[in-house]
């Protein structure tokens, strides 16, 4: 999309409602609900994912959604994406200690294509991904170390009927 004179905005919300311990409702739009919880070292009940997993999911759904407008974009064909993300928290900022930050330090994340875009068009695809995905640059913006590797195979021709 190009460049605008004004801002464009999308206005977002979601809701939620705690159900005791540290469960919650969560809900967006007309959605079904989801939940939030915690593992029993923690308070909780596991019963549901916590919400910094739910922040390394939505880091992973971002990636997907802004490889595919960037790549439709540039007229790059992915036949797949798999993604993982992952980060290591210091609970002690969660529990109150000034000195230690509650958030991630360092995220690694995984990409993987299946395309059969150029080694060339896949490092500049990555790199105006992570320039224009919301998700990967809030966590920057935040000074989370975002550790990125990229890998793309070629996809797998299909058998020629006889």
């Amino acid at each position: 999309m190009a460049s605008t004179n004004g801002p464009i905005w999308m206005h977002l919300s979601a809701d939620g409602k705690w159900e005791g311990g540290m469960r919650t409702r969560l809900q967006v739009r007309d959605f079904e609900p989801f939940y939030t919880d915690e593992p029993p070292s923690f308070g909780g009940q596991d019963s549901a994912p916590n919400p910094m997993e739910l922040l390394l999911a939505a880091l992973n759904g971002c990636l997907t959604v802004m490889t595919q407008v960037i790549a439709r974009e540039r007229g790059i064909e992915v036949r797949g994406i798999t993604l993982h993300a992952e980060g290591d928290l210091d609970l002690r900022g969660a529990m109150g200690d000034p000195n230690v930050p509650p958030y991630f330090r360092t995220v690694r994340e995984r990409v993987e294509l299946v395309t059969s875009a150029s080694p060339e068009q896949v490092r500049a695809l990555q790199e105006e991904v992570q320039r224009r995905c919301p998700v990967y640059t809030l966590l920057k913006a935040a000074g989370v170390e975002v550790r990125s590797e990229w890998l793309a195979s070629s996809p797998v021709a299909e058998p020629v009927a006889r």
